[in-house]
C-alpha cells in the first residue's frame, strides 16, 4: 500500500508509506493530488523542475507539499509523476527533481476537495522497521 485516507472533522489526512524517504514523498505528492482528482485521468504532458530544502524530515516533507500546492495554484496542473531525489548535507535536507502533470481540464479531469494547506496537527514522519511512514493532515 502507497497511502492511505482518513477523516478527521472538517478535514482529509493522509498515511503515505514508502521503503525510502524518496518512495515516501513521492507516495505523499500521489497521494496530495489524489484528493484533488482521479489521478488515472492526469496525463504527464507539463514538466516543472522542483527544489526544496528542510531543517530536517518532517520540515522537508512540509515544504514538498506546500510546494505542490503552490504550483497547483500558480500552474493550475495537477500532478502525479514525481522523479526526485533527497539527500543530506550540512544537517540539512534538499529534494531536487522534475514533476509531471498536465494543465486541469474540467471536461476531462473529475475535481475533488480543493487543498488550502498542510496542517502542523499530528503531522509526522516515522520509520517503522524497514519503511517510514509520514501522517498528514489537509486543510480543505
Amino acid at each position: 500500500m502507497n497511502y492511505e485516507y482518513f477523516g478527521h472533522t472538517a478535514d482529509v489526512g493522509f498515511r503515505a508509506y514508502g521503503k525510502n524517504l524518496t518512495q515516501l514523498f513521492i507516495n505523499s505528492g500521489k497521494a496530495l493530488f489524489g484528493v484533488m482528482t482521479n489521478l488515472s485521468k492526469v496525463g504527464t504532458e507539463t514538466e516543472t523542475k522542483i527544489e526544496i530544502e528542510g531543517d530536517n524530515v518532517e520540515d522537508l516533507l512540509y515544504n514538498w507539499l506546500n510546494e505542490l500546492i503552490y504550483l497547483f495554484e500558480t500552474l493550475n496542473c495537477f500532478f502525479k509523476d514525481f522523479q526526485i531525489e533527497i539527500k543530506r548535507r550540512k544537517g540539512k535536507y534538499f529534494l531536487k527533481g522534475v514533476i509531471r502533470g498536465e494543465k486541469v481540464n474540467l471536461k476531462k479531469h473529475e475535481i475533488g476537495n480543493e487543498v488550502k494547506a498542510i496542517t502542523y496537527h499530528n503531522f509526522k514522519v516515522e520509520k517503522t522497521g524497514q519503511k517510514y511512514v509520514a501522517n498528514v493532515l489537509l486543510d480543505i
